[in-house]
């Protein structure tokens, strides 16, 4: 029974990271600017980038692809040891967090690059899998969650992104906000997502 729990408590932290990486991939990509000081030209400017030219993450050095996000798992671990917070649940949502870009990349290789372990949880959505990602890199602006196949159906169903940027928007606080007025919105661009569409779309 006690191994049951761990693992049960490992899939939550797995989903409550997968959650969080929505939630900072959503507010990134709508209301963070690159003029911003320190993370703005380090790293809003690569997530806005990542859009125009997604097969970056696989070229970049691991110090520029991870630096932003072991910051931010290592500041939540000292926080979270300091007020007694560490247990199975958290030290695996703060595990698989950090893991958020080296995940993400892979859902941007084909198959044949992933190799037959991680196609195995592609094909189930424990990892998510370039046919879940794909739409990100679509017209539509959806799919935030970067880790599994599971939340963003329920981020999608429940319409909380939409209904938050409605009453932001009711208080002055637009999307691409420092985006000048007559300026095209960008459009995203799924041509050259993977390594291999053809065979990636098939999982």
């Amino acid at each position: 029974m006690m191994i049951l729990t761990t693992f049960a408590l490992i899939a939550l932290g797995l989903l409550l990271a997968d959650l969080v990486t929505a939630c900072v991939h959503w507010s990134v990509d709508n209301y963070a600017s690159r003029d911003w000081p320190l993370i703005g030209p380090h790293y809003v400017a690569y997530a806005h980038d990542h859009h125009d030219n997604p097969l970056e993450i696989l070229e970049l050095s691991f110090i520029r692809c991870h630096w932003f996000i072991l910051t931010f798992s290592t500041v939540m671990a000292v926080f979270l040891f300091a007020i007694d917070g560490l247990n199975t649940l958290t030290v695996s949502a703060l595990i698989f967090g950090a893991c958020t870009n080296l995940i993400h990349g892979w859902s941007h290789r084909s198959r044949e690059a992933n190799g037959p372990v991680i196609t195995f949880f592609h094909r189930f959505g424990i990892l998510q899998s370039p046919k879940h990602h794909d739409r990100h890199h679509s017209e539509e602006s959806s799919n935030y969650a970067l880790l599994t196949d599971f939340i963003n159906p329920v981020l999608e169903w429940s319409g909380v992104f939409p209904f938050v940027e409605k009453c932001l928007a009711a208080i002055g606080l637009k999307q691409w906000w420092w985006v000048k007025p007559n300026t095209p919105k960008r459009k995203r661009t799924a041509q050259y997502w993977t390594t291999s569409s053809h065979s990636s779309r098939q999982i």
